[in-house]
């Protein structure tokens, strides 16, 4: 462990270890010595570069082409980072004490995290975020609108002269209007799926399509018994 008085020394020299690392495609000779080679140009690059505005790297392979820096001084200062090695981790503490404290509250924390109960039940949901109405995208396409469309129901289920929704977003008069007796769509949807998940087939065989192109029931007086029986038991 180093002294504090070289603490900075040592944060210093960790400049040379912050740079990619290099590693062999194998454990054999070759590619271990490539490695090695890799991440010492790398360090007299970063050095020379760093501290002395001269690519010595350059002088790896042959004498430097431009600077008069020949192949023997790119070894003469490879050989020392040649001599190093890294430490991932230097303690700098002051004192055994200051390090014990720490494995405490490390150990502390482990047990901790192992009494962790399970988080507290959650869920995704909708929460209203303004009232405004929509202009009718031309193409589909939102960045395009043209006449205003107030937000209501469906006028096939409420009438031409369906009432605005006021109340924030709407999601409440949207949800009234879908259960509402009036409608006669929901009950006849809700039962017909009853009977489909019994049966295996429902009165409607296309239960998510009860428009033009979907199937005729098969016991309309029926479906429609179901319907009203559904409404009024509540």
């Amino acid at each position: 462990m180093p002294s504090p008085e070289n603490y900075d020394g040592v944060v210093a020299v960790g400049y040379f270890t912050l740079r990619p690392t290099y590693g062999s495609d194998g454990d054999n000779p070759d590619s271990i010595a490539r490695a090695r080679a890799e991440t010492l140009e790398d360090r007299i690059d970063t050095l020379s570069r760093g501290f002395l505005g001269l690519t010595v790297a350059c002088a790896r392979c042959h004498n430097h082409k431009f600077d008069p820096i020949p192949i023997q001084d790119f070894y003469s200062l490879a050989s020392v980072f040649n001599n190093t090695t890294n430490e991932d981790e230097t303690e700098l503490v002051t004192t055994s004490a200051a390090r014990q404290q720490f494995e405490q509250h490390r150990a502390e924390l482990a047990r901790l995290q192992e009494a962790e109960p399970p988080m507290y039940v959650v869920a995704h949901s909708l929460v209203d975020s303004g009232d405004e109405d929509m202009g009718i995208a031309i193409h589909g396409n939102l960045r395009n609108p043209e006449e205003v469309a107030p937000h209501r129901f469906l006028s096939i289920l409420a009438g031409s002269d369906t009432p605005r929704f006021t109340k924030e977003s709407g999601r409440l008069e949207l949800a009234e209007a879908i259960v509402s007796p009036d409608n006669p769509l929901t009950a006849r949807m809700v039962v017909n799926r009853i009977w489909q998940h019994h049966f295996g087939h429902g009165i409607v065989g296309t239960p998510s399509n009860f428009g033009a192109l979907g199937e005729r029931p098969t016991h309309l007086m029926l479906l429609d018994w179901l319907a009203d029986r559904f409404i009024h038991s509540g």
